[in-house]
């Protein structure tokens, strides 16, 4: 499925939410505090090609993809419907954050001020995504 977006509210919270966006190009989660973004972490690669560069998301102000040298699974396959995409709350260390979990699994994490946030799929730190290592 190509250039969708799904929000989440955070049901505690109603002043947080998040929102899941492929463009065809590349996934991102973003976390908001009262409809603004605060904070996001890039989830995959979506196009198979290279897509648009570093300079024309900048110049388009669109968000880059993660150079294929710092992604762990370069064939991970894009969302295909909403269902595959779930968010969970959880307050952490004083501040929330919000999981994201594709096909029933732990992916991303991102809260408030995080740019970014992290993601099992990043294979270093970078402005896009920190690398996460999920504990088993």
């Amino acid at each position: 499925m190509a250039e969708w977006f799904v929000a989440f509210e955070d049901p505690e919270h109603p002043e947080y939410s998040a929102v899941v966006e492929d463009d065809g190009c590349v996934a991102y989660a973003y976390f908001l505090v009262d409809e603004k973004i605060t904070g996001l972490v890039w989830l995959y690669n979506s196009a198979n090609e290279q897509g648009r560069t570093w300079e024309e998301s900048r110049e388009q102000g669109l968000p880059p993809r993660m150079p294929d040298d710092n992604v762990k699974d370069p064939t991970f396959a894009p969302i295909a419907s909403e269902s595959e995409l779930e968010a969970t709350w959880v307050t952490y260390l004083d501040r929330r954050e919000v999981g994201i979990y594709i096909r029933g699994k732990v992916h991303a994490a991102v809260g408030e001020g995080d740019y970014p946030g992290s993601c099992l799929n990043a294979i270093a730190d970078s402005p896009m995504a920190n690398a996460w290592v999920a504990e088993d």
